[in-house]
């Protein structure tokens, strides 16, 4: 019975949850028809499985996480496998709560024990958060590095050409990503074509939604709207199969954003009117990348009388990412910030900002967070050029 939940986690359809936790039952039924030697072996690795069914349904409470700790301590050394997945799971449940630094250092416990238990699944799987970590945290290349170290450690382990498990598309992805920042739009391509192919298989783990969204803008960029449209929606129909309650909405945030794109304003008006969240306060960790989309569409529309506590809020959100070494979040927020204080004419602080983000964001060569910022941004480049704020970088 264990192994058949673990078979439905690792192979899918994840969304099969009830059918996992069904055999999780059935499996602590006949606990007691075990020698002592074995029943204790067997509950661990039920309620191993349950921790990491809960935090895979987004449930991060303090609680869950304490729980999911104390299990992982005492598993014994020999559950490398157990420990292993659950490391895992409590770096996402970390990252979800906000604690990215945290986070790196679960994934890299996991990392460690999946490599001396030789479990490829786990090691790829800690890889690519990690990966996603750095790109967070403002560190593309040492991610790139993370993603081609996956794609030589599938390769040996598997062979080249190999794609039939879609986990072996997630560096795919990250680099695809990684590339259409710096504006290599056609290794971009390639990549995401790579990763769409092979991570469109049962099994998943969210990983075709990722690379969905990863496309949408992209053809996006390329010109190419009704491919953009094309993948959103493949993006949202994936969402409402996840087994966490909070991806759809995730994935409306992107719909908005790629509207902003299009400069489809009455849809953007329609969301505005009815998003709930203020825009006076200072968001929570996981609220920020909807309140992110709240000021972009505030920007686009000109709302000016609401770009004072905005610009208020934004710094102090600068500030956090800042302190807790999130440069890359840090980097949208500064952008923001700088538009922000342009169409309320604070031209001191505009250039300030503006200042700001070219030099965070020069030693690792982005592009698109800025191109992709709209006409506007376009505008405070070449003001940037004129006042030789970072003019090499800037002209790019």
């Amino acid at each position: 019975a264990t192994a058949y939940a673990w078979s439905l986690m690792l192979l899918g359809p994840f969304e099969r949850l009830s059918v996992m936790e069904q055999a999780l039952d059935i499996a602590e039924e006949t606990v007691d028809q075990l020698p002592d030697s074995a029943r204790s072996g067997l509950l661990a690795e039920v309620q191993a499985i349950r921790a990491i069914l809960a935090i895979e349904q987004g449930r991060t409470s303090g609680d869950d996480i304490r729980q999911a700790r104390q299990l992982f301590d005492q598993l014994p050394e020999d559950k490398g496998f157990l420990r292993g997945g659950l490391a895992n799971s409590l770096g996402v449940a970390r990252h979800a709560a906000g604690g990215t630094t945290e986070a790196i250092e679960m994934f890299s416990l996991a990392k460690t024990i999946s490599k001396q238990d030789d479990n490829i699944f786990g090691l790829l799987f800690a890889n690519y958060e990690l990966a996603n970590l750095l790109v967070e945290h403002g560190q593309l290349g040492d991610a790139a590095k993370l993603y081609r170290q996956s794609l030589d450690l599938s390769e040996n382990r598997f062979g080249a050409g190999i794609r039939h498990l879609p986990l072996l598309g997630a560096p795919y992805t990250g680099l695809g990503l990684l590339y259409y920042e710096w504006n290599l739009l056609d290794q971009a391509r390639q990549n995401l074509e790579i990763a769409a192919d092979i991570t469109d298989q049962r099994g998943h783990m969210g990983l075709n939604r990722h690379t969905a969204l990863a496309m949408c803008f992209l053809q996006q960029a390329l010109g190419n709207d009704t491919q953009a449209d094309h993948w959103i929606q493949h993006a949202e129909n994936l969402a409402r199969t996840a087994p966490r309650v909070d991806i759809t909405a995730r994935v409306k945030l992107y719909r908005v954003r790629l509207w902003l794109r299009q400069r489809r304003l009455a849809a953007v008006e329609n969301w505005l009117a009815g998003f709930n969240i203020d825009p006076a306060r200072m968001p929570v960790y996981s609220d920020e990348f909807g309140y992110l989309t709240l000021v972009r569409a505030n920007l686009v529309l000109e709302n000016r009388k609401k770009l004072l506590s905005i610009a208020d809020v934004l710094g102090q959100m600068l500030s956090r990412a800042e302190s807790q070494q999130r440069l890359g979040t840090a980097i949208e927020i500064a952008i923001l910030l700088a538009q922000t204080n342009h169409l309320r004419r604070a031209s001191d602080q505009t250039s300030e900002t503006l200042a700001h983000a070219l030099a965070l964001a020069a030693p690792e060569e982005y592009v698109r967070i800025f191109v992709d910022s709209g006409p506007l941004m376009v505008e405070l480049l070449q003001q940037a050029v004129a006042q030789k704020l970072s003019p090499n970088y800037a002209s790019r």
